[in-house]
């Protein structure tokens, strides 16, 4: 997948592929290199999607939306 093709999936009109794209590269790369390519709107919305994806980081990322979510 080249990257054009993976922001482009970022964008898709179909939600899963948004969902996974996103949780993909919430898995793979440091957290601020994260929002590089998405916003945090962008992963509060799909957050219900994204927690099936999210294997061994969802327990990270909850944490980090509840403590931004209390602190903002």
């Amino acid at each position: 997948m080249t990257l054009n093709e993976f922001l482009e999936g970022l964008h898709s009109s179909d939600i899963e592929i948004q969902s996974y794209l996103t949780a993909k590269i919430m898995r793979q790369a440091k957290p601020d290199d994260v929002f590089t390519f998405i916003t945090l709107h962008q992963i509060q919305t799909l957050w219900p999607l994204l927690k099936k994806y999210l294997g061994k980081k969802l327990e990270f990322w909850s944490w980090l939306l509840s403590m931004w979510n209390n602190h903002g």
